[in-house]
């Protein structure tokens, strides 16, 4: 009663001892160990931290393009991870992505860049311990939202160099996140796509102690809107007091051109009853990636009401600030 045709392969440290079904042949892997060929759906076991890079860099390169990939699980012993790839239209719903890792190796953190490993679309994404290194290396698709993120550092050391990032890491959108232990300093490194309106937003084992960084930092946090902000196992009170004040005061809101055309429309509605045109609230000179509208005669543009509005729409839809 599979969906897929599999082919299991198991490793070891020292070269594979695999079992296949299918009859599939086997490629070897970068760094010892086979790797599973691309002509058939296919469950794969990498032992160690070295093989799960092995075969991310494979993905990365473009090896496994033809497959839907359905999950990546943690598994016993630590390190060791399971792969599982589906045919057809096994993975539209987006993957399910577990990583867990004590200590990722300075030499395996450089095989992959930012934004260099697409794993299509990702449903759910938990990063464990010093797994959360992985994240900046994920290519998020604006258009592919994940539904859950999931966050967790037991011990400062465990972010790596992610506090030290100047470059904010987009997660694109995502519906609900929850940051646990130290992870929750990771509120002024990550960066949701513009727009975003997230659900829920929980916070894990947290107290004054662990968010050091996050209290220390002046950083602004760009998560956009949250419906729900929830704390469970905090410590104190006084935890939760400080991260609400910071979302409250540091959190960055960019409304969406749409956002602003439909504030301006029902403004209009109230504000055009007797104003004379070119009065009331000036419409900004933002263009809808946020820069400034094209000057005409080196004067900024300004529209007093929806009508104006959309007039200058229209002549930038038919090119005349081509």
């Amino acid at each position: 009663g599979k969906e897929e045709e599999q082919v299991a392969c198991s490793f070891k440290e020292k070269g594979a001892s695999s079992f296949v079904s299918q009859g599939a042949a086997l490629s070897a892997g970068v760094r010892g160990g086979d790797l599973p060929e691309q002509d058939a759906g296919c469950l794969l076991v990498t032992a160690n931290e070295n093989q799960v890079f092995d075969m991310l860099e494979k993905i990365k390169n473009g090896e496994y393009a033809g497959k839907k990939l359905k999950k990546i699980s943690n598994m016993e012993p630590s390190g060791s991870h399971e792969f599982v790839f589906g045919k057809g239209d096994a993975g539209d719903k987006g993957a399910v992505v577990k990583f867990d890792f004590p200590k990722i190796s300075d030499e395996n953190k450089s095989r992959i860049k930012d934004s260099e490993l697409d794993l299509g679309r990702i449903r759910n994404l938990s990063l464990y311990r010093n797994a959360v290194e992985v994240l900046p290396m994920l290519k998020i698709h604006e258009d592919k939202g994940i539904n859950m993120l999931y966050l967790c550092c037991d011990t400062l050391s465990e972010l790596g160099s992610l506090l030290e990032r100047e470059n904010k890491i987009f997660i694109g959108l995502v519906d609900e996140a929850w940051l646990g232990g130290y992870a929750i300093n990771l509120l002024t490194k990550i960066e949701t796509q513009e727009g975003n309106k997230m659900t829920e937003l929980m916070i894990l084992s947290g107290s004054l102690s662990k968010i050091g960084p996050l209290l220390k930092s002046k950083e602004k946090l760009y998560l956009e809107k949250i419906k729900h902000l929830k704390f469970f196992l905090c410590e104190n009170y006084k935890t939760e007091e400080k991260i609400t004040e910071i979302l409250k005061t540091r959190n960055v809101i960019r409304d969406s051109w749409a956002d602003y055309l439909s504030r301006r429309k029902g403004l209009s509605s109230k504000e055009g009853q007797g104003e004379e045109e070119g009065q009331g609230e000036e419409a900004p000179s933002a263009s809808l990636h946020g820069g400034d509208l094209p000057e005409q005669d080196a004067g900024r543009l300004v529209a007093a009401n929806e009508d104006q509005v959309f007039d200058m729409l229209e002549k930038i839809k038919t090119g005349e600030y081509a």
